[in-house]
């Protein structure tokens, strides 16, 4: 297995999200490779960094200006709405501005569309 620096193994080596064999190829590397121990070392460091920051708080009308959304999302379309589906546009950010700025009814919606099933 060759690593390059941009490699997203480092990030999933931390994360414990490789494979066996791969967490072995990647332990190996880090041992014969000054500037991967380096490079691990660094992302320690952020994520350090990063686990120390206050978890974000929305402001006060987030929540209703989401559920407001949501109901008009669903009464849009006139059907069911799996709860995976609105969790992905959530995650995916296509209510983004309708949440910060409502949107007039008659502007289309915007960001991706997901066909029906899923990706």
């Amino acid at each position: 297995m060759k690593l390059t620096r941009d490699d997203s193994y480092y990030s999933a080596y931390l994360d414990e999200m490789l494979s066996g064999p791969e967490m072995i190829a990647v332990s190996q590397h880090l041992q014969r490779t000054p500037e991967a121990q380096k490079e691990l070392a660094g992302l320690q460091q952020t994520v350090a960094i990063l686990r120390e920051l206050p978890d974000p708080t929305p402001p006060p009308e987030f929540w209703d200006k989401t559920r407001q959304n949501l109901r008009e999302f669903a009464r849009r379309h006139k059907r069911r709405t799996s709860l995976r589906l609105v969790v992905r546009r959530l995650i995916t950010g296509v209510w983004h501005n309708s949440v910060t700025e409502p949107r007039e009814p008659s502007q289309p919606e915007a960001g991706p569309s997901i066909p029906p099933g899923g990706p």
